[in-house]
């Protein structure tokens, strides 16, 4: 089987004042091996919630996103791959996961 890459987002530097395109990058990575209980989903919408942009600063008492991380939100993907009894392929499912 080809080995599949994605674009991933992460966070470029910290925000001190209003977002712009330098504090994100965009990564190609390759897409890991899926275990048996996983599902391989391709994100068609990333949530991009005001906490996405707390998370990146120093003011939350929530778990920070360092430079060169993902963002962590809610996404709705197309599944691609599942295990047996899970979501059929093409399925849309709701999960939490990247920018990517």
């Amino acid at each position: 089987m080809e080995q599949l890459s994605g674009r991933q987002i992460v966070l470029a530097e910290r925000p001190a004042d209003r977002l712009t395109e330098r504090h994100f990058a965009v990564r190609v990575v390759p897409v890991p091996e899926r275990r048996p209980d996983e599902v391989l989903i391709r994100v068609i919408f990333a949530q991009v919630p005001p906490a996405a942009r707390a998370v990146m600063t120093t003011t939350t008492p929530f778990p920070r996103t360092a430079p060169g991380d993902g963002i962590f939100t809610a996404v709705v993907g197309e599944v691609v791959e599942a295990p047996a009894g899970g979501p059929a392929p093409g399925a849309i499912v709701t999960c939490f996961g990247g920018w990517e």
